[in-house]
Parts: structure tokens; C-alpha cells; sequence
């Protein structure tokens, strides 16, 4: 599959200095759902973004309203891409919230946040918001409202609950915080608690494997094991041998686990380098216990 996780990312294009490309909404999911299911594909990752498909985020940001009031008009699209999914046959990773959101240094979407007393929240700092009992019920509140919506659809296969787990906080010190396990613990134990379908849980890391909590991804409702697989610098190392270390790590869990962002290094790679890394991870995939490909 594809990691599909919106149609367009101007964050993105500006950091890699590229133009901006147009945001054509489901409309790109229309075209490329087809596409992947004609070459046997049958599986992508979407995030729920403040620019593509969250329901709760500032109500300065168009068609929303602020903590506890949902963005209908991001729901339909949501409920579209499914359709499309189901559809095609294609099977989704949901992701609820991405790093930047809850982020000071990497991807800083924290200024932006309605959560911020700067934007007339009642957080000082986004690592607050793994330990603010306030916090926990607004954020169950939205979970449970995704669970009613959209818990049905039997084209999920799984809900992540933070892409990069590793990249929170007001700086680097913030990872592996306990708070990220109790989190972990208190959000997981309530969705399997009001999910009658039971969807399977994940949380994520970034970079490749050394970045894994195991206190998180130990955790009885963590379902699965999701991370990266990139190579950071010229350290030498080929992709399969970084995939290889990988499923030899995640083996300590009794848990299916796979790379679901991967390709040379995390921005970008010289073309012949990108290509190796593409083959050379779908295959290593085959050859070790992993529960699909990258």
C-alpha cells in the first residue's frame, strides 16, 4: 500500500522548497484508490490533520469551532474517503492526531492549538496534555465521537493514536516521559471499553526502532507495533539491514509489528538511492516476520 496520509501538505512543500500543490480533497482519493487497487494495493494510511480531516482544532482555521465542537464539514470528508476505500478494497490506518500538534520543536503545530491559553485553552505547554485530567476528558470525548461515527466501517484496520510519538513535547527531553505510558494506558483502556468492534491499537514512532518506548508499546491494548525505517546521515547501512533490526526488536513483544513510513532518508534520498531503498524494503518485508509490507 500507500502511506496516502493527505491529498496536500504545505508545511511540506515549504520546508523542501517545492510549490504548493493544489488541495483537490477526496477528489485525490477518487483518483489514486483506483489506481493502487488496479496494482494489487489494498491498504493506506490517512491522518486526521488540522489541514485535511481532523474535527476539533481552532476556531480561527476555517469550519472550526474549538475543543468539543466538531468540524462536520472534515467528518463528510472523512466518511467520503472511507466510501472510496471500501470501494477498492483498500484497507485503512486511521491516524487521530500527528506529532506537530502536540509539539514545540518538531513540526510546531502547538501555537496553533485550541488547547493553548494563547488561543484560549488552558495549557501552558503541550506536554500538559498527557497528564491535565481536563485534557483527558476533551481528548475521550472527541475519541468517542470517532468510535460513534465512524467505529462501523469494517474498511479501518487499525487506529493509530499519534503518528511520532518520539517528536512531542516542548523539546527532545520530553521523550519516553512516563506520562506518554499513562496516557497511552488511560485513552487505549477507554476505547476498548466503548468500541464494541474492537478496533486493533497502535501508537507510533519515528526515525526507525531505537526511538520505541517499551513501556508504551507494552502496554495490554496496544495491539500492534508501528515505527519508520529511515536512515539518518550516510551511516552505511542498506534498508534491509535496517528493516532486519527492526523485526529482530520488535520480536520482544509477543506482537505483530511493521514499518508504515519508510524510503531512504527522512527527506528524501538522491533518485538511484530512493529506488534501491523502495525495492529493497517491500522485500525485506517478505523475508522477516513482519506483518506486512512497508
Amino acid at each position: 500500500g500507500h502511506n496516502f496520509r493527505s491529498p496536500t501538505d504545505e508545511r511540506s512543500a515549504k520546508m523542501l522548497k517545492m510549490p504548493v500543490p493544489p488541495d483537490r480533497g477526496t477528489y485525490a482519493y477518487a483518483d489514486i484508490f483506483p489506481k493502487m487497487a488496479a496494482n494489487g494495493e489494498n491498504f493506506a494510511e490517512v491522518w486526521m490533520a488540522s489541514w485535511w480531516l481532523d474535527i476539533e482544532w481552532n476556531r480561527a482555521w476555517k469550519d472550526y469551532q474549538g475543543l468539543g465542537d466538531y468540524n462536520l464539514a472534515n467528518a463528510w470528508k472523512l466518511d467520503r474517503v472511507l466510501e472510496l476505500a471500501r470501494e477498492n478494497g483498500i484497507y485503512i490506518h486511521l491516524v487521530v492526531d500527528n506529532h506537530g500538534r502536540f509539539s514545540m520543536w518538531c513540526d510546531p503545530e502547538w501555537k496553533d492549538s485550541p488547547y493553548n491559553v494563547a488561543n484560549g485553552g488552558f495549557l501552558n505547554s503541550p506536554e500538559e496534555f498527557f497528564s491535565n485530567p481536563q485534557a483527558y476528558e476533551i481528548h475521550k470525548r472527541k475519541l468517542r465521537y470517532i468510535i460513534a461515527r465512524w467505529g462501523c466501517e469494517t474498511t479501518i484496520a487499525g487506529i493509530e493514536l499519534i503518528s511520532e510519538l518520539d517528536l512531542v513535547g516542548a523539546s527532545q527531553n520530553f521523550m519516553r516521559h512516563p506520562s506518554q505510558t499513562n496516557w497511552h494506558r488511560e485513552m487505549t483502556n477507554y476505547l476498548k471499553s466503548i468500541d464494541p468492534w474492537k478496533h486493533l491499537l497502535t501508537t507510533h514512532y519515528s526515525t526507525n526502532y531505537t526511538r520505541i518506548d517499551p513501556s508504551v508499546v507494552s502496554l495490554p491494548n496496544i495491539d500492534y507495533i508501528a515505527v519508520d525505517a529511515y536512515r539518518i546521515g550516510e551511516d552505511g547501512r542498506c534498508i534491509a539491514d535496517l528493516m532486519a533490526e527492526a523485526a529482530m526488536f520488535c520480536r520482544s513483544w509477543p506482537k505483530p509489528h511493521f514499518i508504515t513510513e519508510y524510503g531512504g532518508m527522512p527527506f528524501g534520498a538522491p533518485p538511484d538511492g530512493l529506488e534501491a531503498d523502495l525495492h529493497a524494503g517491500i522485500w525485506s518485508a517478505w523475508m522477516l516476520p513482519m506483518v506486512g509490507t512497508p
